[in-house]
């Protein structure tokens, strides 16, 4: 198999496993956005679907982009970094015009980033 379709398929495989996990802790990452940013209402559309299915969204897109950087960098590597924007594509179109959160992806991101590269440096320590 060539590395491309087999970089292809990890990047396939690591959309899906962020996502699951995002699904999981999207109420934790709700509350969390509920209660950092305080949000004092909601868009009137938005706010007719309820401000609970809201917060529960926007929590799974903050957990998305956490997971999707931590599994990514730590699975890929920041060699094929093209492949963290594929993963992390769907959040900018999903969340087109809300500029706040893509505030929040940054530091969800870089906050993924960093735990990836602590749990490959320990990796590392204890291979030797």
């Amino acid at each position: 198999m060539s590395k491309n379709i087999q970089t292809a398929i990890e990047i396939v495989l690591i959309f899906i496993v962020s996502a699951i996990i995002a699904w999981f802790t999207r109420k934790i990452f709700g509350n969390l956005y509920v209660a950092l940013v305080q949000p004092e209402s909601v868009e009137p559309i938005l706010f007719m679907i309820g401000p609970t299915f809201i917060y529960n969204f926007l929590g799974f897109l903050m957990s998305y982009s956490l997971f999707a950087s931590l599994l990514f960098f730590l699975f890929i590597g920041q060699k094929q970094w093209w492949g963290w924007l594929i993963v992390i594509a769907p959040l900018l179109i999903i969340s087109w015009g809300m500029w706040e959160m893509y505030l929040w992806y940054l530091v969800l991101s870089a906050l993924g980033f960093g735990v990836a590269r602590v749990i490959s440096f320990g990796i590392k320590k204890l291979k030797k």
